[in-house]
């Protein structure tokens, strides 16, 4: 069974961190959070025009909501599509 795409995500920025604090280098979460938004971004660029901001509408409300949520805040509805 494959590895879900969120999973190989995550170990990948694991590993980047740890490589990272190995080299006794400062780990910038939010320098992580811009190059993950870029490459975010690359992909909706690639879609069609005419879907680019309906793409960009879900993925700030997925943002919101999930952290809503993750806070206690508030009970999303999940939508897998």
């Amino acid at each position: 069974m494959h590895k879900p795409l969120r999973a190989m995500i995550s170990d990948a920025v694991v590993q980047y961190v740890t490589y990272k604090l190995h080299a006794k280098e400062p780990v910038d979460v939010a320098l992580i959070a811009r190059e993950i938004t870029l490459s975010l971004l690359d992909l909706v660029m690639e879609q069609d025009e005419k879907h680019q901001a309906a793409l960009i509408a879900h993925i700030m409300g997925t943002l919101g909501g999930e952290y809503l949520e993750k806070r206690g805040l508030f009970e999303t509805t999940r939508r897998d599509n």
